[in-house]
């Protein structure tokens, strides 16, 4: 029965979160947590991939959830996937928008963790032939202590910004002398 209220509990909270921004409410700064994105540079080519493993880092404070909501220039970048697959949350809600924006809610139903842990993947596509951008948190992201809700993200992050660049043109092969 507990296991029971506890699943019903985390989907009705991840609800709120992607739904209303909850994070968004819950005192920022509060905490020592961060998020990072890895790569946090690179140079891609006009319609290549371009995956940013996104990381959070409570420290000793344990957490059970969180919403990493990242923003990235639509002209430049077009999402395409969440790939959750190494995260450390086991729950995902995952809501991609026409703004620029993808909000990813995870919780774990496992029970708490701390540290620095895999949030998920996030896939995008280069729509740019040249030109850089950025992606970064939005003020809406937030790292969950389950003891009492409170949002342990200091509201610093380590953002991510990336290039672009056409490919060289690859030259015609040189014919090679016919045999006389």
């Amino acid at each position: 029965m507990k296991s029971k209220y506890r699943q019903l509990t985390t989907f009705i909270i991840a609800g709120l979160i992607v739904t209303t921004g909850l994070f968004a409410s819950a005192v920022s700064g509060a905490g020592s947590a961060t998020f990072t994105l890895t790569p946090s540079t690179g140079s891609y080519a006009n319609g290549s991939t371009v995956s940013v493993t996104i990381r959070e880092n409570s420290g000793s404070e344990l957490v059970n959830g969180v919403e990493a909501d990242l923003s990235f220039d639509q002209a430049k970048l077009q999402f395409v996937s969440v790939d959750g697959s190494t995260s450390n949350f086991d729950r995902a809600w995952i809501t991609p928008t026409s703004a620029g924006k993808v909000l990813i809610a995870r919780t774990n139903d496992a029970g708490v963790i701390s540290g620095s842990k895999i949030v998920a993947v996030v896939n995008f596509k280069a729509l740019v032939g040249t030109g850089s951008t950025p992606i970064t948190f939005a003020a809406t992201s937030g790292i969950v202590r389950p003891s009492d809700g409170a949002n342990l993200w200091n509201g610093s992050t380590a953002g991510a910004n990336f290039s672009f660049a056409t490919p060289a043109p690859v030259p015609a092969p040189t014919p090679t002398p016919s045999p006389s």
